[in-house]
């Protein structure tokens, strides 16, 4: 099972994309692909770009999808390859088993969303801000239906 993490990437957050990137390549659950859609500018790192898990997609300015992030994430979702999606901003961070947990929650081979909304790490005002439980507040959505 593949989880497919998207990530709409706009100019002032494409500075901390290297610590996003980190903590993904630092999961324990080994079974991912990262769609990244740069919106607005910003760049990729050439040795993120260079990761053959990681797709790289540059909306232009005149693209109907600029600037909807609704637009923006449904195109993230249609290229993702992944059984499970896992949407994931570019100045959050994800704790080592994070990808695992959403594996182990979601084992049902449908095709399914897992949109955590409290992820372990997040830039405030240049802060860090932790919390301990890296899916607490998770939304699990399926064909079948949501659950918690």
């Amino acid at each position: 099972m593949t989880i497919s993490v998207i990530t709409p990437v706009h100019a002032k957050a494409a500075p901390y994309i290297q610590e996003t990137y980190a903590s993904l390549v630092s999961q324990t659950f080994g079974d991912w692909e990262w769609v990244i859609m740069l919106n607005g500018g910003g760049t990729v790192p050439g040795h993120i770009s260079a990761d053959s898990r990681v797709k790289v997609f540059n909306i232009d300015d005149d693209d109907e999808t600029h600037n909807k992030i609704g637009r923006l994430k449904g195109t993230a979702c249609s290229v993702a390859t992944g059984e499970i999606l896992v949407e994931l901003d570019a100045d959050d961070i994800l704790v080592p088993t994070a990808l695992d947990e959403v594996a182990l929650a979601l084992p049902i081979p449908t095709p399914s969303w897992c949109i955590p909304t409290r992820p372990a790490s997040r830039q405030t005002h240049g802060k860090a801000q932790s919390s301990t439980r890296p899916l607490d507040g998770a939304i699990a959505l399926s064909r079948g239906g949501a659950t918690n």
